[in-house]
């Protein structure tokens, strides 16, 4: 397996901007393993987190802990930030295989992700906006000019 150069600056510039704010509060190990467990899936959070709260059903009671004081009476969703996992688990020493396993993608999608990261450009991934579709077709509903 060839060396991996992939750094912690790189997971963080990978990350969305609402992940990205959440690691500069509690880090960016804890962020990562909060869009692991609960991205995609919107969380309420508590003011005072009880160890029978819903949310330490699915994160560990000093993670809600960290949180309360930031999204305490608030839903937090986070979005997945597949290309910043990659990235992550990557600089974690984790094999291109066993990461597209962990996350159900396709293996050569992680190599390209951990080539671009690794070169400098993004891949664009599942994180990136998709390019609008030209579409021979008139529209329907354009003003006239």
């Amino acid at each position: 397996m060839a060396e991996r150069n992939i750094t912690e600056a790189m997971v963080r510039e990978a990350l969305r901007p609402q992940v990205r704010e959440l690691a500069d509060h509690i880090g960016l190990e804890r962020a990562m393993r909060l869009v692991e467990t609960l991205g995609g899936l919107p969380t309420y959070v508590p003011h005072i987190v009880a160890p029978d709260s819903s949310i330490c059903q699915l994160i560990d009671q000093d993670l809600a802990e960290a949180l309360a004081p930031i999204y305490g009476g608030d839903y937090l969703q986070l979005p997945l930030s597949r290309r910043a996992m990659v990235l992550w688990l990557a600089s974690k020493g984790w094999t291109g295989a066993r990461i597209a396993a962990r996350l159900r993608c396709a293996q050569r999608t992680v190599q390209r992700m951990i080539a671009a990261a690794e070169s400098g450009g993004t891949a664009g991934g599942a994180d990136e906006p998709a390019a609008p579709i030209a579409s021979p077709q008139l529209d329907l509903f354009a003003s006239p000019v």
